[in-house]
C-alpha cells in the first residue's frame, strides 16, 4: 500500500477553503482507526465548523469528499407586464 493511499490527500472545507484536519477518536481493534474530519479554521474564519461524524477513516474521507453538485446560477426571468 503506498503513502498516498494510507494518507490521502483532504480537499478543503467546502465553506472556508481552509486544510481539513483529521482527528483520531479511537480505535475499534486491528487496523481499524475512527477519524473525524473538520476544518481547522477558527470559529471566527469559518463560522460553519463543519464535522464529520466519527468514523472508520476510509468512511470518514468519503463523507468529507462528499460535494453538493454544483448548480448553474439562478437567472432572472422576465415578467409579462
Amino acid at each position: 500500500m503506498s503513502r498516498t493511499t494510507r494518507n490521502p490527500k483532504l480537499l478543503p472545507c467546502p465553506f472556508c477553503g481552509s486544510k481539513a484536519r483529521r482527528v483520531a477518536r479511537g480505535c475499534l481493534g486491528g487496523d481499524i482507526t475512527l477519524i473525524q474530519i473538520t476544518c481547522s479554521a477558527r470559529p471566527t474564519q469559518c463560522p460553519v465548523q463543519p464535522t464529520t461524524p466519527t468514523l472508520p477513516r476510509d468512511a470518514a474521507i468519503k463523507v468529507w469528499h462528499a460535494r453538493a453538485p454544483r448548480s448553474a446560477p439562478a437567472t432572472q426571468t422576465e415578467t409579462p407586464n
